[in-house]
């Protein structure tokens, strides 16, 4: 199976996870901050930054060209500018994403997660491996962690209410035994086969010489046909 392939299943790997959906702000992304507080604190210098009249709200002429696709994610209210607690919401709600276990601060392996999932295969580049986490164990418990936090009737499945808007495409994708519902080892089966086939040597971590031919791999041009 060619990496290509295989790294998809980073993205399809946990079945409601929205962060390849909503990247972070700004050209080519940034990374998350370490705590609650951090986010609180940078999302309003960033809004400050924005707001050029002073008046609290932020609208399409001082969103410039992405104010489009800003004022449709951020803009609860529907009132054609976005105010300073709705750009914190939209802030907050992806660090809490990413904060699987909800503890308020954000560690290497979610991290790592939530970097996976945006780079993900789309651009070739290997930016997705290069986030994984270094150890299976890690990799167990990050997938883990964001299962529990999705299973809101903690049953020990996810069902279509729980997925969302999403449980078509990801019952369709992760339902391995058609019951209608996904497992815990459903839920994580891509991301820890994505692991396993980087982990060349099978020895439960990714070396750096492991994490560098992945990535080239994945970043090499596809073979032409007959070729």
């Amino acid at each position: 199976m060619k990496f290509l392939n295989l790294a998809a299943l980073a993205v399809a790997g946990l079945a409601a996870a929205p962060l390849a959906a909503q990247p972070p702000e700004g050209r080519g992304g940034r990374m998350l901050p370490s705590t609650r507080a951090e986010v609180e604190q940078m999302t309003a210098q960033r809004f400050a930054a924005r707001d050029a009249n002073r008046d609290g709200f932020l609208t399409a002429d001082e969103l410039g060209e992405r104010a489009p696709m800003m004022l449709e994610r951020q803009d609860a209210d529907r009132d054609g500018k976005i105010s300073a607690a709705e750009s914190t919401r939209g802030a907050l709600a992806m660090f809490d994403r990413a904060d699987a276990d909800r503890d308020g601060t954000i560690s290497d392996a979610e991290r790592s997660a939530a970097m996976a999932f945006r780079g993900g295969p789309r651009s070739r580049s290997g930016a997705g491996l290069n986030m994984l986490p270094s150890t299976r164990a890690e990799m167990q418990r990050m997938t883990q962690a964001i299962f529990a936090r999705q299973d809101a009737d903690r049953d020990g499945f996810l069902a279509a209410a729980e997925l969302g808007d999403r449980a078509q495409a990801a019952l369709a994708r992760l339902d391995a035994d058609r019951d209608g519902k996904i497992s815990a080892a459903e839920n994580g089966a891509g991301l820890l086969t994505l692991f396993d086939r980087v982990d060349a040597d099978h020895d439960g971590t990714i070396s750096d010489a492991e994490r560098l031919a992945a990535s080239a791999a994945l970043a090499a041009p596809p073979p032409r046909p007959g070729g």
